[in-house]
């Protein structure tokens, strides 16, 4: 079974989300009133030439509607895959991710930060021989469930 580990991936993600890269046009003091907004969702599109990728969302859970965001990857997003700085040419398809953003001044999505989350398998360490058996020689029933 696969489980999504989001811990690395979160702290990233709020790192990024606290210290959004906005353009340069931005003063310091407009950015404390522009809202960061995020997202977390299923990229269903990734167009490198205009350095956009889409985020596929459920917008409102209690009616499982979907919804879609386009992102403008600028040369300040910052972007995470497998802990480690990644480009828009390194995302896929499919990838699970987290994103902060910003509406810009023009209408579009900028984004501060996207990270891809991270699957790895459930790992479950086998039990040491010493961890089977019991003092009085039995097998431990707690190791063997």
């Amino acid at each position: 079974m696969v489980k999504t580990v989001k811990i690395l991936s979160a702290i990233a993600f709020l790192l990024g989300a606290a210290a959004i890269l906005l353009p340069s046009g931005f003063s310091q003091d407009a950015s404390e009133s522009i809202p960061v907004i995020t997202v977390s969702g299923e990229i269903s599109a990734i167009d490198v030439a205009n350095n956009t990728i889409s985020v596929k969302y459920i917008s409102d859970e209690e009616m499982a509607t979907a919804a879609e965001t386009v992102l403008s990857v600028t040369e300040g997003t910052v972007i995470d895959k497998n802990a480690t700085q990644a480009s828009i040419s390194d995302l896929a398809v499919g990838d699970e991710v987290n994103a902060s953003y910003i509406s810009g001044v023009d209408g579009k999505n900028i984004a501060g930060t996207i990270v891809v989350a991270v699957m790895v398998p459930d790992v479950v360490a086998e039990p040491t021989p010493e961890e089977m058996i019991m003092p009085e020689g039995e097998v431990n029933p707690e190791v063997t469930k």
